[in-house]
């Protein structure tokens, strides 16, 4: 580990080399007030190993979908009825583990733990959202993609799971009619459009804890319009694993992943998870470079980026952070005041634009090298 403290000069072309990893976390989204309502309540009640002790069974959320696989197992209900912990048929594993984000991992279970919509095109399917209890101020919501492993040949299934969709949300009474189209037709009379949300593909395992998704709005029913899915049209199943509404007022999220698997520019959204709420500027943000590429890439900036920490986790390809611009790391503004951080599990990456410490700063190294190829401003 080593710390690094302010300083008035730079230093150009400077290696580190560590021996310790502290990973921190950012703190738990589920201080906010859930507004699915569950029989027992995620994860109230929740058993590791006992199929029987778990939340389940929306109260206060309706559903309807375009279609469906046919089985009840893949009903829209399916969506938000919080199975967290289920039997894996035939294999008898545990689906669901708490998280460092405070939300339970979703099982790779195909059934009941998904809703699966077949055979109408992706492009026309939709599935809506209606509240029993009323209308609610929507902060965020959190959504599971299908992460379905087919026993008993172990086919992997996530390319289902929605890519690309369009939210509308109704503050009417009743919901409006839908009519059904591709990307963002309009619904029909009630639907405003919020706009375009795009997913990241599923990973297939068990400890998968979703993505969060900044909305902003008050609605008595939402909608999804789905526009295609991680397939491509290679797939026309297309389907969810879990969607959570959260109260407005609660946590936006301060941790995002680089998701392109090439090179890119920091500032565009749509290249981190939680792409609402993202590009990652502000001296709560952690950027996270892990193991999503599959060969060396280059995030590129061209302005002044702020954040609090960046995390660097890929022993295969390497990450170069470069561009005209800067990368500060700053101490959050808070009544405990969190000091900046980088944190290096594995692989060779380096900073190739200028680097300028805002406060003391800790970079864990762990293995590998973490080079700094322009000035590192202390």
């Amino acid at each position: 580990m080593i710390r690094l403290e302010r300083r008035t000069w730079s230093l150009l072309s400077l290696a580190l080399v560590g021996y310790a990893f502290l990973l921190v976390q950012s703190s738990p989204l589920a201080a906010q007030r859930l507004i699915n309502q569950y029989v027992n309540g995620p994860p109230s009640g929740w058993v590791e190993g006992d199929p029987n002790a778990q939340g389940g069974g929306s109260t206060n959320i309706i559903t309807t979908h375009k279609s469906t696989l046919g089985a009840s197992d893949y009903g829209s209900n399916r969506v938000v009825d919080g199975n967290f912990a289920g039997q894996s048929p035939g294999q008898g594993e545990v689906g669901g583990e708490l998280q460092p984000s405070g939300f339970f991992g979703h099982t790779t279970d195909p059934d009941p733990h998904l809703w699966a919509s077949f055979p109408e095109p992706t492009s026309d399917q939709y599935v809506s959202f209606s509240f029993s209890d009323g209308p609610h101020q929507i902060g965020q919501m959190r959504i599971w993609n299908q992460n379905e492993v087919t026993p008993p040949n172990g086919s992997i299934e996530t390319d289902r799971g929605v890519k690309d969709m369009w939210v509308w949300s109704s503050s009417d009474a009743a919901m409006p009619a839908i009519m059904p189209g591709p990307t963002n037709t309009n619904p029909g009379a009630g639907w405003s459009e919020f706009g375009k949300v795009s997913l990241a593909e599923a990973p297939a395992t068990g400890d998968y804890d979703g993505e969060t998704i900044v909305l902003g709005f008050g609605a008595s029913h939402v909608l999804f319009m789905i526009d295609n899915n991680h397939s491509n049209g290679q797939d026309i199943f297309v389907g969810f694993s879990e969607v959570q509404f959260f109260e407005m007022g609660g946590e936006i999220p301060t941790s995002f992943e680089w998701l392109q698997d090439s090179a890119g520019e920091w500032e565009t959204r749509d290249n981190w998870t939680d792409s609402y709420a993202a590009p990652p500027n502000q001296n709560t943000a952690t950027a996270v470079f892990g193991g999503r590429i599959t060969q060396p890439t280059t995030v590129v900036t061209n302005a002044a980026v702020t954040v609090n920490r960046i995390e660097f986790n890929n022993a295969s390809n390497s990450y170069a952070i470069g561009g005209l611009g800067s990368v500060n790391l700053a101490a959050t503004t808070s009544d405990s005041p969190v000091d900046p951080t980088i944190g290096h599990a594995q692989g060779n990456h380096q900073f190739q634009a200028i680097v300028n410490l805002r406060g003391n700063t800790t970079a864990d190294i762990a293995s590998g090298s973490l080079a700094f190829n322009n000035a590192l401003n202390l």
